[in-house]
């Protein structure tokens, strides 16, 4: 295990924590610190690095002191600010040499190769833009947290194009197929300190319509989402938990990651699950063994 530190931040104390064997034995591998809000980790597969969402306002206003910092595998800092003057960016996605990350109301598509902003995508009526993913069509879908709504980039505008109770805290979002896996963190109206457990929902692109995955039992305050080995991988942000949910509604936890995860990126050639953590702005590596 390593440690690094990011700016000027503390060290942060680096203990190696191999846990018991579940469906998988994940042990952690780095941990890398002094992130402002880190929310989102994704893999660039052409640059081999790694690209971390700062959130940087307390409010998550859009004052646009958010940035994107890039690791390496490793975990060493490349470039603390990768590309800067976001709004609390969130989300993230990695797209034919874009980097896609979704602000408090636009979507924000960044050249890697020229590490520079490429295209603002505005999103009227939104406030909450959360997280992102493609479908095997090329549409990239944004999920809306406080409306419990999808966005839809098409032919350069970014539209509602649904809003559903179901999908009510809708937060991370990945496509299988055409069709999106959507991590929902329940009724946010009462504060995030009142969530009731919530569960993952399934969006059908052909006509929008919305069923619950595998069972409509409430796991947890789910954060991030990633396909792993036909199941779905879920961060519980308020229980610290990451988890995997089967079809059949099977829901087994595969480590103990501390309250704040948020959204993680999981690579499956190299075994390794990268979890941002919003409370103490750190981002945590764990090797599948």
């Amino acid at each position: 295990m390593q440690l690094h530190s990011c700016g000027l931040a503390a060290g942060l104390l680096a203990v190696s924590a191999a846990l018991p064997a579940t469906a998988q034995e994940l042990t952690e591998a780095w941990r890398t610190g002094g992130f402002m809000s880190p929310e989102s980790v994704s893999y660039d597969a052409g640059t081999g690095t790694l690209f971390v969402t700062n959130i940087n306002s307390p409010d998550m206003s859009a004052n646009g002191e958010g940035y994107v910092s890039q690791l390496s595998m490793e975990g060493e800092v490349m470039n603390e600010q990768f590309v800067t003057g976001l709004n609390a960016p969130k989300g993230t996605l990695v797209a034919d040499g874009m980097l896609y990350v979704a602000g408090v109301e636009e979507l924000v598509a960044i050249d890697i190769a020229a590490g520079e902003v490429a295209e603002r995508y505005s999103a009227p009526g939104a406030g909450f833009l959360n997280d992102v993913t493609q479908t095997e069509d090329g549409t990239i879908y944004v999920t809306e947290t406080g409306q419990g709504a999808i966005y839809a980039l098409q032919d350069g505008e970014l539209t509602q194009v649904l809003a559903d109770p179901m999908l009510a805290g809708a937060n991370g979002i990945v496509a299988d197929g055409n069709m999106l896996n959507v991590a929902t963190m329940g009724d946010i109206s009462g504060g995030f300190e009142n969530l009731q457990p919530s569960n993952v929902k399934v969006v059908d692109t052909a006509d929008m319509s919305v069923s619950d995955y595998a069972s409509p039992e409430g796991v947890g305050a789910l954060d991030g989402i990633e396909m792993m080995d036909g199941q779905v991988m879920v961060t519980d942000n308020m229980g610290g938990r990451l988890v995997s949910i089967a079809e059949d509604g099977t829901v087994t936890e595969l480590a103990s990651v501390g309250g704040g995860a948020a959204d993680h990126e999981y690579i499956p050639e190299e075994g390794m699950v990268l979890i941002p953590n919003l409370q103490t702005g750190e981002v945590v590596a764990w090797q599948m063994n």
